[in-house]
Order: C-alpha cells, then sequence, then structure tokens
C-alpha cells in the first residue's frame, strides 16, 4: 500500500494501521539496496501476536519513487516524515544493517517520536572496501553476488545468500553505490547511541562477516538503556536465516517496552 512522504509515493506494507495513532506500532526499515521483503519471514509472526506494523520501502528502493537518500541522517529525518504521514505515534522502529542506523538516527534526532528501536546486524562504523564500491558502480550484478555470499554465515541457507544477492542486483541503478556511500561515511554511531532516550535492542548474528558484533559494542555501551541477543551460528541476513529466532528476542522484547527503563 502506498503513503505519499515528500510528494513521492512510498511503498509499505502495513497491518493493523487502525491502531497506529494508539501508539507503539512496529516500523520496519530495510537494508542497503534492499526493501521491506527481508521482513516477509517475520511479518506472519507479528500478524499472529496482533502487533501493527508498517514495513517500508527506503526512497528509490524496491516499489518507493524519490532519490536515494545520501547519509544516514537523511534516512533518520524521512523516517520520521514517514512516521506522520502514516499516523503512527511513538512507533517501535525496527532497522537492519543500514536500516538500523537510519533508525538510530531517526530515534536520536527525534526523541519525541520513538518509543523503542530494535537495531539488528548493526555496528558502529560501516565502512566499505572501495572495491565494492567500484563493483556496485559498474557491475551491481557481481556486488549483489558478493554481498549475498557474505551476508550469511558460511554454513547458512543457501536461499537466505540467494535472496539477499537477487534483492541487490535488481536494485535501480545507481542505488547500491549511493546506500553503500551512505554507510562508509557514517562516523555519528556512537554519538547517537548516547542521545537515546528509548530501550534499544540490539540483535546480532554470532558469525556476521559483514557487521561483526564487536563492532556494535561502542553503540552497546553508549546506549542508555541497551539490551542485546546475540544468535549463535546466526550471520548478518538473520531475518532470512533463522526467522524464528530473531522473531523471539523481537517478541520479548517487544512485550516488555514498557517496562525498561534506563541503566
Amino acid at each position: 500500500m502506498p503513503l505519499s512522504v515528500d510528494g513521492h509515493e512510498t511503498q509499505c506494507r502495513m497491518f493493523g494501521q487502525d491502531a497506529f495513532a494508539e501508539g507503539g506500532a512496529v516500523l520496519m526499515v530495510h537494508g542497503a539496496a534492499m526493501d521491506h521483503s527481508i521482513w516477509d519471514p517475520v511479518l506472519p509472526a507479528l500478524e499472529r501476536h496482533d502487533r501493527p506494523y508498517l514495513a517500508v520501502d527506503l526512497p528509490a528502493h524496491g516499489g518507493s519513487a524519490g532519490g536515494a537518500l545520501a547519509t544516514l541522517a537523511d534516512m533518520g529525518d524521512w523516517l520520521a516524515r514517514l512516521a506522520d504521514a502514516a499516523g503512527m505515534v511513538r512507533p517501535v522502529a525496527l532497522g537492519h544493517s543500514m536500516g538500523g542506523a537510519a533508525v538510530l538516527e531517526f530515534a536520536a534526532r527525534h526523541p519525541e517520536m520513538g518509543s523503542a528501536v530494535g537495531l539488528l546486524g548493526v555496528s558502529a562504523r560501516m565502512p566499505v572496501h572501495p572495491d565494492l564500491l567500484a563493483m556496485a558502480e559498474n557491475d551491481p550484478a557481481a556486488a549483489g553476488a558478493l554481498v549475498g555470499k557474505w551476508a550469511v554465515a558460511k554454513d547458512g541457507p543457501r536461499e537466505a545468500a540467494e535472496v539477499a544477492a537477487a534483492l541487490v542486483a535488481r536494485s535501480a541503478p545507481g542505488v547500491l553505490v549511493s546506500d553503500l556511500k551512505a554507510c562508509d561515511s557514517y562516523q555519528d554511531g556512537a554519538a547517537s547511541a548516547g542521545r537515546l532516550q528509548c530501550p534499544a535492542l540490539f540483535i546480532l548474528g554470532e558469525v556476521d562477516r559483514m557487521t561483526p558484533p564487536a563492532d556494535a559494542e561502542p553503540l552497546v555501551g553508549a546506549a542508555p538503556c541497551a539490551h542485546k541477543s546475540v544468535l549463535p551460528g546466526i550471520g548478518h541476513m538473520m531475518t532470512l536465516e533463522a526467522p524464528d529466532a530473531t522473531y523471539a528476542a523481537l517478541d520479548e522484547f517487544l512485550g516488555g517496552v514498557g517496562e525498561h527503563s534506563s541503566k
């Protein structure tokens, strides 16, 4: 279902939108060059538990129009405008990889808007190798295959790697390199985590080769109310590799959002 944000059609998958104004609905944001479908494996569980949600395609991603946003701060501000357009009051914002950094910026820059954040597969810095940047610009299909290979555990499900690779490969021209540059230039993670005024859950893959759990520690240490769940044997694409374990970690956190207090 499309929404209009900044005058552009924005593609979303929504459930229970009549309850968005009640607070606590779940807003979900994908990673670089992907789209809202990375959340598909966990959406049925949200629906079974009657948790309202909105899974969005960022501008220029998936079915959304507009140009790709150049910085993580821009993405965070855009998410605030999306929440307003959708009538979401104090959502729980979840983000994967680049989307996690975007959610972190959303919550840090607009503290009045979010009730909690869930950050999946994130790190304080997200440097990108120059060779991958060049490949993203010149051969997106090859870049997608490389991302797919590294985004799952070495012995992880092949289908998860194939889905990740396909999503990247079919992204619009220029989107992958724009997203990777936004990640590469991001330096504000720890400072933004320190400004959070809401609980934060970090879901990390034990064998994530793209954002290793140790690289999230500056964020975990800086966030005033941090909770951490490390998924054993899981890589970067946890929603595709282990949707049940991912949802279990989310469900426990979502159920206690109102009970969490600052450490």
